[in-house]
């Protein structure tokens, strides 16, 4: 049993990403600072941050060193910018919190609730011809081989590249259907999603 609707907390999510996009400064760290109280927020914000360290470093040096502004030392021409490291900060934050939040709601429904939850938001783009399932299906094989790579810790070598392009590796049976579970849409589910859309509306009018 959950709270809601999968489909109505990736509506939740997508506005709050929307909500962390348009915050700066201090509203970005009372949003983040709220969101940290969510149970399970923290370890996976902290789990998030090692595996993408290398990441958030290189966007804060490469906004310090890109972004013109006040030099962090005076009188030093190849000095990061305060504006820029500030701006990299940001950026590295949001990406952070949207990849740690997205893992919760994986962690919270599953795969078949995450994708129920998706396929149902997707549904009216089939109207237009969008091949929605087999989007689906792809997604599934993507995150199940990112899950394997994952547990397993490969060290990347041309040797290791080579093995995994074996004849023998390619020609493993790879499902052709996905599992979606049966969540019926309630009131509280509509009202969830009015109440974060009324949110996000009262956000975006504050912060312009």
């Amino acid at each position: 049993m959950r709270p809601f609707h999968p489909a109505a907390s990736l509506l939740v999510w997508l506005f709050f990403i929307v909500a962390l996009s348009g915050l700066h400064g201090a509203g970005l760290l009372w949003a983040t600072g709220l969101w940290l109280m969510v149970p399970g927020a923290w370890r996976a914000l902290l789990r998030a941050a090692w595996r993408m360290r290398f990441l958030l470093l290189a966007v804060c040096l490469l906004s310090g060193w890109f972004v013109p502004g006040v030099p962090c030392w005076a009188g030093q021409a190849w000095s990061p910018s305060r504006e820029g490291l500030q701006l990299g900060g940001e950026q590295a934050l949001r990406l952070l919190v949207m990849s740690a939040s997205v893992r919760l709601l994986w962690l919270l429904y599953g795969q078949a609730g995450f994708l129920a939850g998706l396929h149902l938001l997707l549904a009216p783009l089939a109207m237009i011809g969008l091949p929605v399932g087999r989007f689906n299906l792809r997604l599934v094989l993507t995150l199940q081989q990112a899950e394997l790579l994952l547990a397993a810790r490969p060290r990347l070598s041309l040797a290791w590249l080579a093995a995994s392009l074996q004849a023998d590796q390619g020609s493993q049976t790879l499902p052709d259907k996905v599992e979606l579970g049966f969540y019926s849409w309630q009131y509280r589910d509509g009202a969830l999603v009015c109440v974060a859309g009324l949110v996000l509306i009262i956000i975006m009018k504050v912060v312009q």
